[in-house]
């Protein structure tokens, strides 16, 4: 599905988190990404996968940390990325739910209200996921024209200087892969590119792979290894998608 939410789950009831994991699928609109019951967990979650929203629970009894720990984190982090986070709690405080607002969060169901069921919750999330991927897609997407000119012509000398031809649709993916991930890091970026080019994330990894491959193949070893000097799994010899343009990503900003 297009509009495909991505979520996380924050909660320490185990049944509960199997019920998310029953329930969930890309074909119901939502794929879960990940579900732990400690709120720094939590947070490193949030910061490598990027969810489109979160589901909190705010006290992890069972597990680690608080919910409002969470919350506090997340206002932390450096990643541009701002998950929309829906609050599903037993606490019925007022103090504590107006404390929740304020630290960010956006949405605040009680388990004990008598139409309360992670289907329900499921349901909601689905009811506004075009608007929160659509947000998330758009933040991608969003550079100053004059910064993307000079950020292409970096890239695309880095791309030069080690022999990927810019004939070969390889090429122009990991142009735009590698701008991508230097602006905000960015989970799936096969699928933000396929989107692009309306093309397979499938499709996108084969061509970007094939021109990587093609340039440890043909360029001479001692200018790869000068141009490029991040470790290469020796049984590989060369680098994975992922590796070369998180590196060059990087290499670019410094």
């Amino acid at each position: 599905m297009a509009n495909t939410l991505s979520l996380l789950v924050i909660e320490d009831d185990e049944a509960v988190c199997g019920e998310y994991a029953r329930l969930c699928s890309p074909s119901r609109g939502v794929t879960l990404i990940g579900t732990t019951n400690s709120s720094q967990s939590g947070l490193q979650l949030t910061k490598e996968k990027l969810p489109d929203a979160v589901v909190l629970d705010l006290e992890l009894h069972n597990g680690s940390g608080n919910g409002l720990m969470y919350l506090s984190g997340l206002q932390e982090l450096t990643t541009g990325h701002r998950p929309y986070v829906m609050v599903v709690t037993n606490n019925i405080s007022a103090a504590t739910h107006s404390l929740a607002r304020k630290m960010g969060a956006d949405f605040i169901i009680t388990k004990n209200q008598s139409d309360y069921s992670v289907e329900m919750v499921l349901s909601m999330l689905r009811s506004i996921s075009a608007c929160l991927v659509s947000d998330n897609k758009s933040a991608v997407r969003t550079v100053e024209a004059g910064d993307r000119s000079d950020l292409d012509s970096r890239i695309c000398k880095e791309l030069d200087e080690i022999g990927i031809n810019p004939k070969h649709k390889g090429r122009q993916y990991l142009r735009e892969a590698i701008a991508l991930i230097s602006e905000r890091k960015q989970p799936n970026i096969s699928s933000v590119i396929a989107d692009r080019y309306s093309t397979s994330a499938a499709s996108v990894e084969r061509a970007m792979q094939h021109a990587v491959n093609r340039a440890w193949k043909l360029t001479d070893i001692d200018t790869l290894i000068t141009s490029y000097t991040a470790r290469i799994n020796p049984a590989k010899g060369v680098p994975t998608t992922t590796e070369f343009i998180y590196y060059y990503a990087d290499k670019i900003k410094k």
